[in-house]
Parts: C-alpha cells; structure tokens; sequence
C-alpha cells in the first residue's frame, strides 16, 4: 500500500515538474526590460523637468510623483476602455532628467498596464518610440 502510495506520488511530482523550463522562457519573455528613450537637449536640467511636467499634463497624465533632486517624474494616464467589455488599459510614464556637459540628458520608459483581456502579455513594457 506505501509502495502504491509512493508510486503515485512520485509521479504527481513529475507531471507537476515536466514543463519547467519552458515555463522560465515564458515567463522571462513576458518580463523583457527594455530600455528606456534616451535623448540629449540643449536646455538646462531645471527647465527640461518643469517642461516634462508641463507637458505630461497637456497629454492628460497625472503627475503622480516628481522630484528635481533626483530628475524623476512618473505620470500615469486614466483608465480606458478596450473594446473587450470588462478590460482596460493604462500608461505609466517614468522620465528621468540629468545634467549632461551641455544640457541634459532625458530618459522615458512608457509602461503600459492591460487588464481583463486575457493577453498572455498582459503587461507591456517599452521605450517610447
């Protein structure tokens, strides 16, 4: 009966396992980090984040934590509907701003965040391009 019992078990814990290094190239695909849009401008660090600020806001973002120590903004855009009922969409915006010899140095990564259509990439993370 332990034999039996063991048997059994023993091959639960295979089928359990049997996929597992097929899953680990799925998953890591589906957490890719790109890089972020690097791009040098002229102006000084100081103008280049109020500007980055400014102009999150035109485009609807809400500006939801900045710090001019740091170079940092991060921005999120409302929640939008797809045409799947029941999904939606959002974009995180992160720039970060240095000083360069001359001017800045401006990096932006856009996240974009999908929930409830079932997309095996669910959440998307990419460079503005």
């Amino acid at each position: 009966m332990r034999a039996l019992a063991a048997l059994c078990l023993l091959a639960g814990l295979g089928l359990l396992f049997a996929g597992c290094e097929s899953v680990s190239e799925r998953v890591a695909d589906r957490f890719k980090n790109d890089p972020p849009q690097t791009k040098r401008v002229a102006s000084g660090k100081k103008v280049v984040f109020y500007a980055a600020q400014k102009a999150l806001k035109r485009m609807g973002f809400e500006v939801t934590r900045s710090a001019l120590a740091q170079g940092s903004v991060n921005a999120r855009s409302s929640i939008r509907d797809t045409a799947i009922f029941g999904a939606g969409r959002q974009f995180l915006l992160e720039v970060q701003v240095s000083a360069a010899d001359t001017g800045s140095i401006v990096r932006v990564k856009l996240i974009e965040l999908r929930e409830g259509d079932l997309n095996p990439n669910a959440e998307v993370e990419t460079g503005i391009k």
